[in-house]
């Protein structure tokens, strides 16, 4: 009889610890997903060249990986296109 219920005891244990883990995940995953939030931004290919945006010279636009990630006769973005480009992969993403 005491091994029963030591048994339901353990399992109700694990299960609420289940429960906890889940919606602590379910809060957590959204934010880290959402929106190209900083701390993941480098782990995205925002323009699909197959260029991490963190490694992406020219990470709004489709580029050759021999120049950085940049279209053709393109060497990189000034500040002003580095920040639309940045505020183009908030409102994407």
């Amino acid at each position: 009889m005491r091994n029963k219920k030591a048994v339901e005891m353990h399992f109700m244990i694990m299960l609420i610890i289940a429960v906890i883990v889940f919606f602590v995940l379910a809060i957590m995953i959204p934010n880290l997903l959402r929106k190209g939030g900083e701390d993941t931004e480098g782990f995205f290919d925002f323009d699909n060249d197959g260029i991490l945006n963190n490694l992406d010279k020219c990470a709004c636009h489709y580029g050759e990986e021999d120049n950085g990630g940049c279209p053709s006769g393109k060497d990189g973005y000034n500040d002003a296109e580095r920040e639309k480009c940045e505020e183009d992969m908030k409102k994407e993403t």
